[in-house]
């Protein structure tokens, strides 16, 4: 039989090729024969590099012209309580990473999270992607094809599904771009990570929509699945499993683990993971998640070029006073417990630790839970912290409790982030409106009732304007009064209070002349009659003098008669005064009033003039 020496020779020698040394030996041998012919052109020793561990025979779907194994150091972080869509149980995080420090930082992390009584974690999408893109004709062609696709799904689905025992599709998007059409399919690919399982599944389905649209495929990964690469569209739509997770940690346990606070933690990543991100344009906005999710790609034989899209996460981070609630969001994690790296000896110890190697039963269920161990699970209250309500923790998590929230102590900080549920809401019934200012922050108690001047004037008045009016006036009753006596439209100009209240659903220029309305309600307008109280200026005399410098605001000409002005050249100056408006806004330029002409043109709207 042909040893290492020889194959290495004739390579040398230019009789065979790297790739072809299996077909004349075995995979031991061939791979022994590369390291020996690296050794002689590179002048390296290669002893490290032939202790591996696997069976050379085993990896041949993994790895081509394979010369021995490189191994990275493991380390493992733990327990972690999680609680899953399946299972609720503590774990061992295997790691395989050569950066220092990191097992470390995960190891504290875990320690925290299990002492305030574990993470819910949550699968909330499942979808591996590919992208064909299409040539059409133009625009119109492709919008063709797109309405085709959408109205064909199921004759897809069939093609797609008749290349694979567990893959389901479960969308089709078109996307048209000029002369281009992408489609994006996206399928569960169960318990594997499912990238070639798409890839053959929508090669199928490609050779449909060829024969039977004029669409002519280009290529099967048209870069909008968009695979290992970063992109939004992963970002917002999610690729492989979106995963999300969320603790709340009591601040003890904060300051114990991590010698700080959590107001100190939620200002450094608002402005580092949320703001510097933001501002560096990262699609991810965290500290450094790809050095995590890289040791635990490389432990358990996930695709470790896909870190790009798994690292995708958003970590928020909110201090409640007296915990500190803390989320992260994966929106691409591409992972699966069959297939590719995850059939290597290491990688499948790394899994047995995890306890989801292989397939599970349904098909699926591995992807989407984690092991259920014959060991207890932590009580609660055997933890530094419970995950159960206690007195001074945070209110929100007592809304379904049926516990008494007005018992709860509040900080300012606290009721200033949120206000509880059942006080808020008696707040809101006695008082028609949500707390704000000194209430909402904590700072009084709410009163029990509005003062009794404030709701007589509630009562009495239709509207907004009217209630402003009737309180500086101070006199609700003589309001009111005054209302039953306008409610004679004999002059024609009177108005009853009760159109106050329509006319504030009524566009800005119908709603400009409530303040004037009001007036002549009262009976402190000229119009109508109204005389004025001795001593009581009128709201044009008192604005000119506080404002002599600026000029009454003109009334567009919509509000005025075209057919009386008959195209005649006039200023608004010989409106009636009761056309006139009586706010005044000496905050804002006043253009001069200009003339109407032969058109209908707005001269002295809300706006300038543009």
């Amino acid at each position: 039989m042909t040893d290492a020496s020889d194959l290495a020779d004739r390579v040398q020698a230019g009789d065979l090729r790297l790739y072809e040394l299996e077909d004349h030996a075995d995979a031991d041998t061939a791979a022994a024969a590369r390291r020996e012919l690296l050794e002689r052109e590179t002048d390296a020793s290669l002893d490290a590099t032939g202790a591996f561990a696997f069976d050379a025979d085993e990896v041949d779907p993994n790895v081509e012209n394979l010369a021995g194994g490189t191994q990275l150091p493991l380390g493992v972080a733990g327990p972690l309580a999680v609680s899953g869509g399946s299972a609720d149980d503590e774990f061992y995080l295997p790691l395989a990473t050569t950066e220092g420090a990191l097992v470390a930082s995960v190891n504290r992390g875990c320690s925290a999270i299990t002492a305030a009584g574990g993470a819910n974690a949550r699968v909330t999408k499942v979808g591996m992607t590919r992208a064909p893109v299409f040539r059409v004709e133009d625009v119109t062609e492709g919008a063709e094809v797109a309405e085709w696709v959408e109205a064909n799904v199921d004759a897809l689905r069939e093609a797609a599904e008749g290349t694979t025992s567990h893959g389901e599709l479960t969308e089709v998007t078109p996307y048209v771009v000029g002369d281009s059409v992408f489609l994006r399919f996206a399928y569960d690919t169960k318990d594997a990570m499912g990238m070639n399982m798409a890839t053959i599944a929508t090669e199928a389905a490609a050779d449909v929509v060829e024969s039977e649209t004029p669409a002519e495929l280009v290529a099967l990964s048209g870069n909008l699945c968009s695979d290992k690469k970063p992109a939004a569209i992963n970002a917002v739509e999610g690729r492989g499993r979106t995963v999300t997770a969320d603790v709340t940690i009591p601040r003890a346990v904060v300051e114990e683990r991590f010698d700080t606070t959590p107001e100190a933690i939620e200002e450094a990543n608002t402005r580092k993971n949320l703001i510097g991100s933001a501002k560096a344009g990262s699609l991810g906005f965290n500290a450094h998640a790809a050095n995590t999710v890289a040791a635990v790609f490389l432990a358990t034989g996930q695709d470790a070029a896909q870190v790009v899209e798994g690292s995708n996460a958003i970590t928020t981070v909110e201090d409640r006073g007296d915990e500190l609630y803390a989320s992260v969001n994966l929106a691409s994690l591409e992972v699966g417990t069959v297939g590719g790296g995850t059939k290597l000896p290491t990688q499948r110890e790394a899994l047995d630790v995890l306890g989801v190697r292989g397939g599970g039963d349904p098909a699926g269920a591995n992807a989407t839970r984690s092991r259920k161990s014959s060991r207890p699970a932590r009580s609660p209250a055997s933890s530094a912290c419970s995950r159960r309500w206690r007195p001074g923790t945070s209110p929100r998590r007592t809304r379904n409790s049926g516990a008494d929230a007005s018992t709860f102590s509040f900080s300012p900080r606290q009721t200033r982030s949120y206000f509880p549920g059942a006080r808020r809401g008696e707040y809101e019934r006695t008082h028609g409106r949500r707390p704000r200012g000194a209430v909402a922050r904590g700072e009084r108690a709410p009163r029990a009732e509005a003062p009794a001047h404030r709701a007589r004037a509630r009562a009495d008045a239709p509207s907004r304007a009217l209630r402003g009016a009737a309180l500086v006036d101070g006199q609700p009753d003589e309001v009111r009064a005054r209302r039953e006596h306008d409610r004679d439209p004999g002059d024609g100009r009177g108005l009853a209070l009760e159109q106050f209240a329509d006319q504030q659903q009524q566009p800005p220029d119908h709603r400009e002349h409530v303040a004037d309305a009001v007036l002549v309600v009262a009976g402190e307008h000229p119009q109508d009659g109204g005389e004025r109280e001795p001593g009581r200026e009128h709201g044009r005399e008192r604005r000119q003098r506080r404002h002599p410098g600026h000029r009454p605001r003109r009334v567009g000409a919509r509000d005025h008669d075209h057919d009386r002005c008959a195209h005649e050249r006039h200023t608004h100056d010989d409106l009636p005064e009761s056309r006139q408006p009586s706010v005044h806004r000496p905050d804002v330029a006043h253009p001069p009033a200009r003339t109407c002409g032969s058109t209908a043109t707005t001269t002295g709207s809300r706006r300038p003039p543009r």
